[in-house]
């Protein structure tokens, strides 16, 4: 079998170009590496819907960060555009309060090839509804086009991820997606894949900024904006108080995702507002429903000037509105979150508690996960930014996705004819 494409290839658009540069080459290094260790990181795409635990999660319910978000004001004002933070965080969110247009994330393809070919997908877990929901509308979209779609049925453990590749394998798969599973835990199958000639693509697990992490026998990475939505979870909290936020950021350090999201949420407040307070609690995801709502309790009650709560993600968010509630700070306590589930947007529409949640299209997603393999079967390398969009739903545009609120409305339909555009198809 001839040698499948390298991981990733370096020809962004963007203000990313020298990192990038960078991360292409590391990993092009790595995929001459030898081994690859395995570790357990849950569900990235949160993508969460709060089942499973990873090892390499901080085994505490919750560990907390009591320090300032920084210490020192910043100088820098690149990523703000100015010396305002209020201002800068205020036009950050602008930008993703419309329906977003499409953008071509790459060359043109012509995938008339391959009708008839089968892709596998092997999902993290078919109790996560972000994953089953990209999952069918995959499905859906593969078989349009003449190409058959299969989903190996998962609970989220790694021996049923295995056998889900080593089926594809067996089936003589065109391409196999792992779908927001950790790839270190299925090393030796993906490297088996590609022994036999079948690209494994990595979908809904790395951050567009983090694809030096990336393993190095995957054929290629779907990368999501997880830095992004916590950039705006962050600069929602920083405009809503006026730069005054005392913030309780829940998270769960067992996913990669999640890193990534405090990483650029950290240096975000540094950035934009360095008199802003935040609090870190870790609760991994098999704690949620029965930690969240205690641990984000005794952090308003210790800090009485907490005037604001970010769930990282949007199934964290059922256990925190009642934790406000239950310190009677409904009114002065606020919550911003990241997802976009019907559930999260009702409660925005509600108007009380939840101000803000950063939504993603699962349809355009589905879309972007088969170019990554379309391109792959093909012979080409996979892209570094599927250009998928993220929309700031608020009470001024929550009513875009329904009453009641449904998965994929409020992002318009361009990205539809976009990718048949993209595919020849049009």
């Amino acid at each position: 079998m001839s040698e499948l494409p390298a991981v990733r290839r370096t020809t962004p658009d963007d203000s990313r170009t020298a990192s990038r540069a960078r991360r292409s080459t590391t990993i092009r290094r790595g995929t001459a590496a030898a081994a690859i260790g395995a570790a357990f990181v849950l569900v990235a795409a949160c993508s969460s819907s709060g089942g499973g635990s990873g090892s390499s999660a901080d085994t505490t319910a919750a560990a907390v960060d009591t320090s300032a978000a920084s210490t020192a004001p910043s100088t820098d004002t690149s990523s703000s555009g100015g010396s305002d933070p209020i201002a800068a965080a205020t036009a950050e969110l602008a930008k993703y309060a419309a329906v977003p247009a499409f953008t071509a994330p790459g060359d043109a393809i012509d995938i008339s090839a391959l009708k008839g070919k089968t892709i596998y997908s092997i999902p993290q877990s078919d109790a996560n509804p972000f994953v089953s929901q990209t999952d069918a509308s995959e499905k859906t979209l593969a078989e349009s086009y003449g190409i058959k779609f299969v989903e190996y049925s998962t609970q989220g453990t790694p021996a049923e991820w295995q056998r889900g590749i080593n089926q594809a394998i067996s089936a003589k798969a065109a391409a196999i997606i792992i779908n927001a599973l950790d790839p270190k835990l299925v090393a030796p199958q993906i490297a088996s894949a590609k022994a036999a000639g079948i690209p494994v693509i990595s979908a809904q697990f790395y951050d567009v900024d983090g694809l030096d992490k990336a393993q190095a026998d995957l054929s290629a990475v779907r990368a999501d904006n997880f830095g992004e939505a916590a950039k705006l979870e962050a600069d929602y909290a920083i405009q809503a108080t006026g730069g005054k936020a005392d913030v309780v950021v829940v998270e769960n350090t067992e996913q990669q995702s999640t890193l990534d999201m405090l990483d650029a949420m950290k240096a975000e407040f540094a950035a934009k507002c360095p008199d802003c307070k935040a609090k870190y609690i870790n609760v991994p995801s098999a704690d949620w429903a029965t930690k969240i709502q205690t641990e984000v309790q005794s952090a308003i009650v210790a800090d009485p000037g907490v005037n604001w709560v970010i769930p990282i993600y949007d199934p964290m968010t059922q256990f925190v509105v009642p934790a406000i509630k239950a310190t009677g700070k409904t009114g002065s306590i606020f919550v911003s979150t990241f997802n976009g589930t019907p559930d999260g947007l009702k409660m925005v529409a509600d108007n009380s508690i939840v101000k803000m949640d950063i939504g993603e299209n699962l349809d355009w997603l589905a879309s972007a996960n088969l170019d990554e393999a379309f391109r792959t079967i093909l012979g080409k390398p996979g892209l570094d930014d599927e250009k998928t969009a993220l929309r700031v739903f608020t009470s001024d545009n929550v009513a875009d996705t329904g009453n009641p609120p449904a998965f994929n409305k409020g992002f318009g339909d361009s990205y539809v004819a976009g990718y048949k555009t993209l595919w020849g198809a049009n």
